[in-house]
């Protein structure tokens, strides 16, 4: 309860302060004199400023790398759709008998690309 108490003042202050070391020393400051956990911080304060540094500094970077994961995600997700625009545009021209020649130039690709597209086609 202590801890959880402690941890909740931590992120109370350093939204106010933007600085984590000195919402820290608040937090231990202002734990209630009751409070199990307090004589503990304050007796081994580096340690503890350093451990919830290093914790929080933590949790920020594995929420952050799991935001770039989700946009990289999301990045492919168009890519792939815009790939798949593509070889639609691609079948619909193969279908209506246009040389690969003119389908390759009009759709920025190669006509080996339109090939493999023609071949999809015949195999589906």
């Amino acid at each position: 309860k202590d801890y959880s108490e402690f941890v909740a003042l931590v992120r109370k202050y350093v939204k106010g302060m933007n600085d984590l070391e000195k919402a820290i020393e608040r937090a231990i400051n202002e734990l209630p004199e009751d409070s199990v956990l307090k004589p503990f911080l304050l007796a081994n304060k580096a340690e503890v400023k350093l451990m919830c540094i290093t914790e929080y500094d933590e949790e920020r970077t594995l929420r952050l790398t799991f935001e770039e994961g989700k946009e990289e995600g999301r990045a492919e997700g168009r890519a792939e759709g815009m790939l798949e625009e593509k070889k639609k545009t691609i079948r619909n021209m193969i279908n209506d008998g246009v040389p690969y020649e003119i389908i390759a130039k009009y759709n920025d690709c190669t006509i080996e690309f339109v090939e493999m597209v023609a071949s999809e086609m015949s195999a589906a």
